[in-house]
């Protein structure tokens, strides 16, 4: 509860997180290129591409927090690089399965998924 998160992009939460069903994420729309930000210090723990997911990154924090984006139009850091809260991480893009432009943010404490927007206001 103590931890400061850093708002990874402006947009819109287009899709809420839902705990049950298949939604442990939120749906944030942004035009493409705009770019996403690490929302907490850590490392970068896998970065990579698939037909469903697009590009996608995750990141390992402190205290037992993962963060995943997943949909980016393209990943700005590479596997084991330590980035600081704020700094660029990706840029919206349209890749994977979707619609339109957005970054999907999960947040996950001790591997369960948490409500993003609890702790970030977009």
């Amino acid at each position: 509860e103590k931890v400061k998160f850093t708002r990874p992009l402006k947009g819109t939460v287009k899709e809420a997180f839902s705990r049950t069903g298949s939604h442990p994420y939120i749906e944030v729309t942004a035009p493409s290129l705009t770019q996403v930000s690490a929302i907490l210090d850590g490392i970068i723990v896998s970065a990579d591409w698939n037909e469903v997911e697009g590009c996608t990154l995750k990141m390992q924090h402190e205290g037992d927090l993962t963060s995943f984006y997943r949909h980016a139009g393209r990943l700005l850091k590479s596997v084991g690089e330590r980035v600081k809260a704020g700094t660029p991480i990706a840029v919206v893009g349209e890749t994977g399965e979707l619609s339109q432009a957005h970054i999907l943010l999960e947040l996950r404490y001790k591997n369960q998924s948490i409500d993003p927007a609890l702790y970030i206001q977009f």
